[in-house]
This record gives C-alpha cells, structure tokens and sequence, in this order.
C-alpha cells in the first residue's frame, strides 16, 4: 500500500458489528455510514488528491517561494469541501467505532505504509535535513530554519514508522 492509500484508509474505521463508518472530522461532525464501494471511491479519490496537492504545493513554492502557503490553505479548505460534498448524503449513524489508542493507530498507518517505501523516504528526509543544516551554517535564515525544521520532523516522524513497521513485520 502506498503512502496516500495508507492515509486515506485512516479516514475510514470499524464499528463493533463490523460496519465500515466515515469520520472525516473526527466526533465533533459526526459518523456516516457508509458502503465499501462509496469507501472505495473516496480512497481512489484521495489519492488522486493528495499526489496533485503534493504536486501544487511543490511547484508554488518553486515559483512564488513562501509567498505560496496560501496554496496550503486552499488545499485544506477544498478537503474539507469534499468531504462535506461526500458526508452529506451519507446515512447518520449513533453507533461508535471500536476505540483505537494513538499508539495502535500509528503503527497500523506504519504497517499500511510498509518498509519497502518508508526506507527510502526516511533516508531522503534525513538527506533534505542534512541540506537544511548546512543552510543554516552557511547562510542563516528563515528559508534554511524552515527547511531544516520540516525535513528535521520528517525524519523523526518516518524513521519512527520504519522501525515500528520494521518491528512489527517480524
């Protein structure tokens, strides 16, 4: 499973009787019903999605540098449009979805995910990071401190999933 699949399956949880259920934001909005082919056509969807903002985000920042995080919140509202386009005519449902930890969420996305591609995408943050720091030596300031931060993050969240992947494919 690619990394977007993984994410976009987050979206998607088990009631205790085995109902597949929709919570785009969280309880606050409520939980939805809904059919696997209806689920299957958002994840496709999502996918589609999140390798075309990745796209976006990396281009306007090419072209407009930090002038770009705009692009940013466009993208989160036009989510947050879809989801509410594809909730609304889903069934409300008061049933809840089997509690899952933080801890036990994050290793099943890190499983999804898997090693085979969570390897590679550590190593390329971790060198992102490198070129950040040396930005930083070289010539200090807000574009080297947010590359060396960001990449910096990158690295602790996906080398933390590789090793819980890794741990948990043995």
């Amino acid at each position: 499973m690619s990394f977007f699949e993984a994410t976009a399956a987050s979206l998607f949880q088990q009631t205790s009787d085995g109902q597949t259920v929709f919570r785009p934001f969280g309880r606050l909005w409520g939980t939805f019903l809904v059919s696997d082919e209806r689920a299957a056509h958002l994840r496709a969807w999502q996918r589609r999605y999140y390798i075309a903002g990745f796209v976006t985000i990396v281009v306007s920042v090419q072209l407009w540098q930090l002038r770009a995080m705009w692009a940013a919140a466009v993208l989160i509202a036009l989510l947050g449009v879809k989801y509410w386009h594809f909730a609304r005519k889903l069934p409300r449902i008061n049933a809840e979805p089997v509690r899952e930890s933080r801890s036990a969420m994050f290793t099943a996305h890190a499983s999804r995910v898997g090693t085979r591609l969570l390897l590679p995408v550590t190593i390329g943050s971790a060198i992102f990071l490198a070129i950040g720091i040396w930005m930083c030596i070289v010539k200090p300031g807000r574009d080297a401190y947010f590359v060396a931060g960001f990449f910096g993050l990158c690295t602790v969240v996906n080398g933390l999933q590789f090793f819980v992947a890794r741990r948990n494919t043995r």
